[in-house]
């Protein structure tokens, strides 16, 4: 009686069936697909499902990175700015305390036996050192030279006097330790 049951409701499902070959196509073929995306991201579908998760994460960072780029690309500007103003102060601050510098220098290079010594201090910009850190010192140990290029002119002794005498300058200037 009960196999009779059965037979009756199986045959009552089978009749509400629909017999429909574009939709059995095209469940065979969302089947097939599912089959290729398991062999390909992972044996159970659950794998696939979480590398779609983890892909569509990914993509979304990507996408905004877009924005992050072009922020960047604002703040690297800004900062460029920023720098090319300190760049000109610092510029500015060496060109105003050069003659200074190279008058103190004389003055002791006077105690050092050369009392005709002149210098001079020259803080050239360029476009690759727009800061001025290339200083030139320029010197003239006779009187009526005109002062050239320390490391062309001087000798061993008054190459030895000059740094002496910029290093007494410079350790005895405020903020020096």
């Amino acid at each position: 009686a009960e196999v009779r049951d059965l037979a009756a409701e199986a045959r009552l499902a089978a009749e509400h069936l629909d017999d429909d070959p574009a939709r059995l196509a095209a469940i065979g073929e969302r089947r097939r697909v599912l089959r290729d995306l398991c062999r390909k991201y992972g044996p159970e579908l659950a794998d696939v499902v979480r590398f779609g998760e983890e892909a569509s994460g990914r993509l979304a960072e990507l996408e905004s990175h877009g924005d992050t780029v072009a922020e960047l690309h604002e703040r690297r500007g800004n900062i460029l700015g920023r720098l090319a103003a300190a760049q000109k102060s610092v510029l500015s601050a060496r060109r105003k305390a050069a003659p200074k510098l190279a008058k103190a220098v004389e003055t002791r290079l006077r105690a050092l036996a050369l009392p005709h010594a002149e210098i001079r201090i020259d803080v050239p910009e360029s476009d690759t050192d727009p800061a001025g850190d290339g200083v030139n010192i320029l010197i003239s140990t006779n009187p009526g030279n005109p002062p050239a290029p320390l490391s062309k002119v001087a000798s061993g002794g008054e190459l030895a006097r000059v740094m002496l005498a910029l290093r007494l300058v410079l350790t005895q200037a405020p903020g020096v330790r």
